[in-house]
C-alpha cells in the first residue's frame, strides 16, 4: 500500500521522499559529517563503478537538502515523532522493568522461594494497555494541535493553509493506524483469555473484587472452543480443574486459595520481556 495514499502533500515533496529514503543515511553522512564518497560507498554493496556512484551520491545529497528545506517534510517528521512517542513510552516502561525483574528472580532464588510477580505482562493486562490507548486518544483531541510536544510544531512550520489542512488529515490517519495496531497487538490479547485470568490475583484473595467477579463470569459463560485458542488452552484447563472455585469467584468476588495459588504460578511464568509483551509468551503456555 502506498504510504502517502490519500494525503495531498505537493507531488514534488513525495517524489523526493521516495527517491531519497533508501539513501538518507548515506546522504546525510556526506552532508553533515563530511564523509567522502569512498567511505560512504562501503555501506552500499552492489555499487561497482566509482564515477557512477559519485553521480548518484550527488543526486542523493541534493535530494536530502531538498527534504531539509521542505516545510512539508519537517511537518511529517514532527507528526511521526509525536505518534511514535507513545510507543516509545511503552517500550521504555517495559524495558525499565527488566533489571528489577531479574533482581527479584535472583533474590527469590537466594531465599529458595519462587518469584510470583507481579510481572510487566500482568501490569499490562490490568492497567497499562488501557493507559496507552488513552494516550493515543489524547492525540486526537483538538488541544494536541497547539501543544508543541505533540503536533503544534508540525502545524507551525506550515504557512500554507491547504498544507495545514492536509497535515491534520495526516495526523488523524497516522494516529488511527497506530491506535489500531496497538489495539490488535496488545489490547485484544490483554482483554481475552488466557490473559484475563491474571485479574484473579490482582487483589488479595479474601477481598471482594468486582473485576475479578466479572472475569469469572466471562470464564463460566465462555464455550470450550472459545477458550482453546491457537496460542493456549490454559483457560480451558483451569476452568475444568477449578470449576467450583471459579463459580465461587463469580458469586462472591473472592478467590479460593487453591485457585489463587494456581494463577499466581501462571503469572510468574509470564515473564516481563518486551518480546513476551508482544505475545510470544502465549506460545509457551500450558
Amino acid at each position: 500500500m502506498d504510504l502517502f495514499h490519500g494525503f495531498l502533500f505537493p507531488a514534488h515533496v513525495i517524489g523526493v521522499i521516495r527517491k531519497t529514503v533508501p539513501y538518507l543515511a548515506t546522504g546525510f553522512a556526506v552532508v553533515f559529517r563530511g564523509d567522502s564518497p569512498a567511505k560512504a560507498k562501503s555501506a552500499n554493496i552492489g555499487v561497482e563503478e566509482e564515477v557512477e556512484y559519485r553521480e548518484k551520491l550527488g543526486k542523493w545529497r541534493a535530494h536530502a537538502k531538498q527534504l531539509l528545506l521542505s516545510s512539508c517534510f519537517i511537518a511529517m517528521l514532527h507528526i511521526s515523532w509525536a505518534v511514535g512517542g507513545v510507543l516509545d513510552y511503552f517500550r521504555v516502561w517495559a524495558q525499565k522493568f527488566k533489571k528489577e525483574y531479574n533482581q527479584s528472580l535472583e533474590n527469590a532464588s537466594g531465599e529458595e522461594r519462587a518469584f510470583l510477580g507481579p510481572t510487566r505482562l500482568s501490569e499490562l493486562v490490568t492497567y497499562k494497555a488501557v493507559e496507552i490507548s488513552s494516550k493515543f486518544d489524547v492525540l486526537l483531541q483538538e488541544e494536541s494541535l497547539v501543544d508543541v510536544e505533540r503536533f503544534g510544531c508540525a502545524l507551525h512550520v506550515l504557512d500554507n493553509l491547504e498544507h495545514r489542512q492536509q497535515a491534520m488529515e495526516l495526523i488523524v490517519g497516522t494516529v488511527l493506524q497506530a491506535r489500531a495496531g496497538w489495539e490488535f497487538r496488545f489490547v485484544r490479547p490483554a482483554t481475552s483469555f488466557p490473559l484475563l485470568l491474571l485479574w484473579f490475583v490482582q487483589r488479595p484473595l479474601d477481598t471482594e473484587d468486582h473485576k475479578r467477579q466479572s472475569v469469572a463470569k466471562l470464564l463460566l459463560d465462555a464455550s470450550d472452543q472459545a477458550l482453546r485458542t491457537r496460542h493456549s488452552d490454559v483457560a480451558f484447563k483451569l476452568k475444568k480443574m477449578f470449576l467450583q472455585e471459579v463459580q465461587f469467584v463469580a458469586d462472591t468476588g473472592k478467590c479460593p486459595a487453591n485457585l489463587f495459588a494456581a494463577v499466581l504460578a501462571l503469572r510468574a511464568a509470564m515473564h516481563g520481556d518486551t518480546q513476551d509483551l508482544e505475545g510470544a509468551i502465549l506460545e509457551n503456555l500450558m
